[in-house]
């Protein structure tokens, strides 16, 4: 049978479900010597939930003349939405992390990626490159975009082009900043870079203000997880304006931060974890020791093994990252031994651990086999950016990343096992045969309203 323009379509399938079994088998046999025979089988339960229906739903949304991903169906099908950055390098990770490249090195950073789709990967990325201020923008969207969107977008197209072995096609603000020596740093093309509130460390200080006053929606102490993303999305710039910016900064996440949990906000709840894993990333990205570490550990074990039910997808992966950081954290810092230990109790409560964070996955499962930000829907916004149509009942590759390989390789880390991919080479050959085929999707939905009125010009 002929699908997806692809002789014996069927077979080919079958024969990956074969081989992908196999391989899965494998995987969890040599796992059970690590954690045991009932961690094994919770973990094969656990990689039951991704079947080939993931990567064809995922191939479904390649745009192969703009060479990028769209978020979702209906920002595909919808006029006014078009890929973007932040889907397309989270499907290649994605992707390579799933194991669609097992057997073209592992990665699409090690040279696997086919070359046809590689080149237009590459022109879609430089595309967006500002040559102006070095940021990334894209023409559905414009200038008028959030702080958070705009450093998110860069980090993402810079690192999607490093790992497809190319360089932006100008400078980009990182190296604007990188070749400005400290003296220059209050420069004028300094200034034209950064954002006003990196202009000083003054302008800093005040900007710090908003996350330690208890009437502003930044509270730290009552929004933890909204204070870190917005910090974290400029943690590259934070880094480049300089070390004084960051010793600003982590002094004021250490006024704030509990004795009693080692977080931002009361108890071992979703609120607590979510903030402190945003702001876990940006010790890690800065190199520093996290303080109460093992506190924060115990306080995030307890919530990914608890019974809260999730109101969004991040609700059940961020404690897996978070315990991921902290036991590095404790190992460079503090004790590797402890950290052994630490990692010896996670192990112990291995098949809890992965059946609870399996039962919470399956809230958010679609059945095109991706899943959905919301336990009923997608998000319709990104950082304040149009992805989709709103309240769509379907699949978005944040959430399908965050659920799939976001969990999968983390845990596999966390409990200090080789990384068991979800799907095999032959999978793998499938999926690039399709989109080798693939073709432009006509929209059949007009441009909604809001679209209509959105000023995309520089303010």
């Amino acid at each position: 049978m002929k699908a997806y323009g692809i002789e014996n379509f069927e077979e080919r399938l079958a024969n990956a479900r074969e081989a992908r079994e196999k391989m899965r088998a494998e995987k969890f046999a040599a796992a059970a010597k690590a954690i045991g025979d009932e961690g094994a089988r919770a973990l094969s339960e656990l990689y039951g939930l991704y079947d080939e229906r993931f990567y064809l739903w995922l191939a479904g949304l390649w745009e192969p003349e703009i060479g990028g991903f769209y978020y979702s169906n209906s920002a595909r099908d919808t006029e006014g939405y078009l890929p973007d950055i932040e889907s397309t390098a989270q499907a290649m990770n994605g992707l390579s992390n799933l194991g669609i490249f097992e057997g073209r090195g592992g990665h699409y950073s090690n040279g696997g990626t086919p070359e046809f789709m590689r080149e237009r990967l590459i022109a879609f990325a430089s595309s967006l490159i500002d040559p102006e201020d070095g940021y990334a923008y894209h023409p559905q969207w414009g200038y008028n975009i959030t702080t958070s969107r705009r450093g998110r977008d860069l980090n993402w197209t810079v690192g999607l082009l490093k790992n497809l072995g190319a360089t932006p096609p100008c400078e980009t603000a990182y190296d604007k900043l990188s070749r400005l020596s400290s003296s220059e740093k209050k420069s004028e093309e300094a200034k034209a870079v950064l954002p006003e509130h990196l202009h000083s460390t003054e302008a800093f200080s005040e900007y710090l203000l908003q996350f330690e006053d208890p009437s502003s929606r930044y509270y730290i102490e009552k929004n933890s997880y909204g204070s870190g993303n917005l910090l974290q999305s400029q943690m590259s710039q934070f880094k480049a304006a300089g070390e004084e910016y960051l010793n600003l900064l982590f002094a004021m996440f250490e006024r704030h931060q509990r004795e009693d949990n080692g977080s931002y906000e009361a108890g071992a709840s979703y609120n607590a974890t979510n903030g402190l894993m945003k702001i876990m990333l940006m010790y890690s990205a800065a190199g520093r020791e996290f303080p109460m570490a093992e506190r924060a550990l115990l306080t995030t074990v307890a919530a990914a093994t608890g019974e809260e039910r999730p109101g969004w997808v991040c609700c059940f992966y961020n404690p897996i990252i978070t315990i991921l950081n902290l036991l590095n954290n404790i190992k460079k810092f503090g004790s590797p031994e402890r950290a052994e230990a630490l990692r010896k109790m996670i192990i112990e409560n291995a098949p809890r651990l992965i059946r609870v964070t399996k039962e919470k996955i399956k809230i958010f499962a679609k059945a095109d086999g991706g899943f959905s930000y919301y336990p009923e829907h997608t998000i319709s916004g990104s950082q304040n950016a149009p992805v989709a149509l709103d309240k769509c009942v379907e699949s978005d590759v944040n959430a399908s990343c965050i659920s799939s390989t976001g969990v999968l390789s983390n845990l596999c880390s966390v409990l200090g096992i080789e990384r068991i991919p979800a799907f095999c080479q032959e999978d793998g050959d499938l999926f690039f045969d399709i989109i080798e085929r693939a073709e432009v999707k006509p929209k059949i939905n007009p441009i909604p309203e809001a679209l209509k009125v959105r000023s995309k010009e520089r303010t």
